[in-house]
């Protein structure tokens, strides 16, 4: 017996989810296999908008490559309109995998009104499980009022409460520490002012920094973190053709390390505030000179059907190696006025990821949802108590375990800023599949 793991993503445009029955056929070179009326035994709520939902079947023969599947719903329940993003395939015997991207509705009132579509194998899609938290519900010293996280090869970079910190990937992240121990190869760097989620690239950190409305980013050498080298203000100009950006806040940072260009926005996204890309002067930074970032292009974040997304309280991003930007954002529930209900802690909150392209001198582009933390069983980003905040984020593959307590490839922090003393730190680990 062969037995196949497959995952199947529902988007979460509106009213994406069905409840209607589905069924999906595997096409394999060397034979066919039908799954009828498929039930997630984990789910009691299958196909629901943002969900990932898995069954395992067996086959009597290895079906060989799969080159296609075949999947759709037989229409029978009210609103069974469906929006899938996708299929993965995995053999389980043989550990190979086969992804069938679809993006598109399954649905008579919608698109060209199919209910079922043939899907070939083409791009990897990303999606992941959420392997817990590590540390979990700590003061460590060092969570209070935490911001940021990125790395190099050997060692972890966080911002917090206006200070720099560098530890070795081997240290024991749950550990108490409240001060800079050289023996162990901690280091702690006071700047000040409100430190951003930062990155990490070719021996330098950049760090965005908000002083009373004046957001810059600096940059520090990853092998000295006490001294700024240079940094560069962030003002309102013409950045490209129609599109200028009064930036009050900078939150993040993110360098693709495919095409070395910086991405970074104002404190939140929408219709009127596009993700901005720079080019970085790697020669103006050595001698500490300014500007060393010029802009590129601007790219406008999307739902599955291409409406503008808001995206407030801009917390942290990353990418990993094959350009898929993981940007993470939202707020606590309540504001810290004590007065103000904010609504970033359910759909509008939470990591989400997208396939960025490549780009070329001012273009301007859209990027659509790939995949998403929110109302998700397999890649829960959740917040939703009293002053829970999500913040910075970074890809790291850890699963050959040098960094005790922690795996998978996608870590996001999360803060609890409720109860007396420093917030409390979650530092949460998703796994790839």
């Amino acid at each position: 017996m062969v037995k196949y793991k497959i995952y199947i993503y529902t988007g979460e445009a509106d009213r994406a989810g069905t409840d209607a029955n589905v069924t999906l056929t595997l096409h394999g070179k060397n034979g066919t296999l039908t799954k009828k009326n498929i039930d997630d035994s984990n789910d009691n709520d299958d196909f629901e908008a943002g969900n990932t939902n898995s069954i395992i079947v067996s086959s009597a023969t290895d079906l060989g490559d799969i080159t296609k599947v075949t999947i759709g719903h037989d229409n029978t329940k009210k609103n069974s309109g469906w929006y899938l993003d996708g299929v993965k395939v995995i053999n389980l015997n043989s550990r190979k995998e086969w992804n069938f991207p679809a993006y598109r509705w399954l649905a008579k009132d919608e698109a060209d009104g199919q209910c079922k579509i043939t899907i070939n194998a083409g791009a990897e899609m990303v999606h992941y499980d959420f392997i817990g938290n590590y540390p979990k519900d700590r003061e460590n010293g060092w969570s209070n009022e935490l911001n940021g996280v990125c790395h190099d090869k050997e060692n972890w970079y966080f911002t917090q409460d206006g200070n720099i910190w560098k530890f070795p990937v081997g240290y024991d992240l749950k550990k108490s520490c409240s001060k800079e121990d050289t023996t162990k190869k901690i280091y702690k760097y006071h700047y000040g002012y409100h430190l951003g989620d930062i990155d990490c690239y070719n021996g330098y950190l950049f760090v965005p920094i908000t002083d009373d409305g004046d957001p810059y980013i600096a940059v520090f050498s990853t092998s000295d973190i006490h001294t700024k080298i240079t940094s560069q203000r962030m003002q309102k100009k013409d950045f490209i053709t129609g599109i200028s950006t009064n930036f009050t806040s900078i939150g993040w940072v993110a360098i693709n390390p495919n095409d070395r260009l910086l991405y970074t926005s104002n404190g939140s996204l929408g219709k009127d505030s596009p993700i901005l890309v720079y080019t970085i002067d790697f020669a103006a930074i050595q001698n500490r000179k300014t500007p060393f970032l010029h802009p590129y292009a601007a790219l406008y974040v999307v739902d599955e059907e291409g409406n503008y997304l808001t995206r407030g309280w801009m917390q942290g991003g990353c990418f990993d190696s094959k350009n898929h930007l993981h940007i993470s954002n939202g707020s606590p529930h309540n504001h810290p006025d004590g007065k103000t209900i904010l609504n970033y802690s359910n759909k509008k909150g939470g990591i989400t990821v997208y396939d960025v392209p490549k780009l070329s001198q001012n273009q301007i582009t859209s990027i659509k949802v790939k995949a998403r933390s929110n109302q998700s069983h397999d890649f829960r980003f959740q917040f939703n108590g009293y002053r829970e905040e999500p913040e910075g984020i970074t890809y790291w593959d850890l699963d050959n375990k040098q960094a005790p307590g922690i795996s998978g490839q996608l870590h996001a922090i999360m803060i609890d800023n409720n109860g007396t003393g420093d917030d409390d730190l979650y530092f949460k680990h998703f796994r790839r599949i």
